[in-house]
């Protein structure tokens, strides 16, 4: 079984998580408007991006992590980070 840990950043509630497919990273959206990228390992926030003006509510990303979308309101369509 693995290791539990917690992942400290946002300031409101976590919306949606993708995780990468070799499990060393993952991205977060929040209640806070931001989108941040995580390093498992290291559990830090390696990236904050803030161009959404309210809630996140959906990510999606390749496999790799190269290209990451995501939807909030009030514009759910995806657009990339």
């Amino acid at each position: 079984m693995g290791q539990v840990g917690r992942l400290k950043g946002h300031t409101d509630n976590v919306r949606c998580v993708v995780m990468s497919e070799d499990g060393s990273k993952c991205i977060s959206g929040s209640s806070d408007a931001t989108v941040k990228v995580w390093d498992i390992g290291q559990q830090r926030c390696i990236h904050s991006l803030t161009m959404h003006s309210d809630s996140v509510w959906s990510l999606a990303a390749d496999g790799r992590f190269e290209t990451v979308f995501s939807a909030g309101l009030p514009h759910l369509p995806l657009s990339p980070c």
